[in-house]
C-alpha cells in the first residue's frame, strides 16, 4: 500500500503521493521529508502562541462550558488553550514532586521541558 521514500540522501526527495486506499478512488496523500509542509506547519506556531498568550479572548470562560456554542471553531481553539495551560499546571506540580521526592534538579528540569512540549 505504501511506497516508502527510497532515495539517496543528497538526492530529491519526493514531495507529495496518492494513493487510492482498497480501490475506493479516495485519494489520499503521503508526505515523506516535505520541507514546504513543516515550514508551513512551524508557521502556526506563532498563530497558536498568540492564542495562548491570551487565554478566553474569544470566548468568556463561563461561556466555554455551555453545551451551544455561535462558533464552534472559536470554542474548540479556546479548548486547545485551556488543555495546554492545563498541561503545564500539571508539568509544574509533578516537577515539584518529583523534586521533592528525589532532589534531582536536572532530570527534573528535563521531564517539565519535555511535559511543556508535550502539552
Amino acid at each position: 500500500l505504501l511506497e516508502l521514500c527510497h532515495t539517496p540522501f543528497l538526492g530529491t526527495l519526493p514531495q507529495r503521493h496518492s494513493y487510492s486506499m482498497f480501490g475506493s478512488g479516495k485519494k489520499w496523500s503521503f508526505h515523506c521529508l516535505d520541507i514546504n509542509l513543516a515550514k508551513e506547519w512551524m508557521s502556526t506556531c506563532d498563530e497558536y502562541l498568540q492564542y495562548v498568550r491570551r487565554p478566553f479572548s474569544s470566548i468568556p470562560a463561563d461561556q466555554l462550558w455551555k453545551c451551544e456554542q455561535s462558533n464552534w471553531s472559536e470554542a474548540y481553539k479556546e479548548w486547545s488553550v485551556l488543555q495546554f495551560w492545563l498541561g503545564v499546571i500539571v508539568a509544574v506540580i509533578v516537577a515539584a514532586t518529583r523534586y521533592v521526592d528525589h532532589k534531582h534538579f536536572i532530570t527534573t528540569a528535563i521531564n517539565v521541558a519535555t511535559r511543556i512540549a508535550v502539552a
